[in-house]
């Protein structure tokens, strides 16, 4: 869960390869010189680098004991209410200061 929680972290405040230059730069060839592409992937938008990173996620995660475990199903659809108490919507992208805000 926290490794989700980092990527959509990372995701929202587009740092690490979410960044519109890293997209940008990982589009073109000159992305191997950018330290910000993640240079392991091919992708041409955030949200499809977030895709791929989720993918990697689950199945790293069913390499591992957990995958013998059984989940409890989610009732609910969209952020935690412990998000939403904080004021946060969730989804939309953060500035440094909202993350901070939010965050810590």
């Amino acid at each position: 869960a926290e490794c989700i929680l980092k990527e959509i972290y990372m995701y929202r405040t587009r740092v690490d390869g979410y960044s519109q230059e890293a997209v940008r730069a990982a589009t073109q060839a000159k992305a191997l010189d950018d330290p910000n592409v993640d240079h392991q992937r091919k992708y041409s938008s955030r949200r499809e680098l977030l895709h791929i990173r989720m993918e990697e996620v689950v199945q790293e995660l069913s390499e591992t004991e957990i995958s013998d475990t059984t989940l409890s199903p989610i009732e609910a659809h969209g952020p935690p209410k412990s998000i939403l108490s904080t004021g946060d919507t969730g989804f939309a992208d953060l500035t440094p200061d909202e993350y901070v805000k939010l965050r810590l």
